[in-house]
């Protein structure tokens, strides 16, 4: 995810605001990218689903799974 602070209050109001979402934090960051961990009690495909509503798409090939 990218740095820009408007973007990232964005990100995490949607987060704020989910029902399955227990947790999230930012667990990194560096010059290009904040790395979250989220706790979310429910299915990834749930997840997927409700993010793609709000117009977040994830790579979902490996462990991390990066916001295009």
């Amino acid at each position: 995810m990218n740095n820009n602070n408007t973007e990232i209050k964005k990100f995490e109001e949607i987060l704020d605001n989910m029902d399955m979402v227990y947790d999230f934090y930012i667990y990194k960051l560096n010059n290009k990218n904040s790395f979250y961990k989220i706790i979310y009690n429910g299915l990834p495909d749930h997840f997927l689903k409700v993010m793609k509503n709000k117009r977040y798409e994830f790579d979902i090939q490996d462990q991390i799974w990066v916001l295009k």
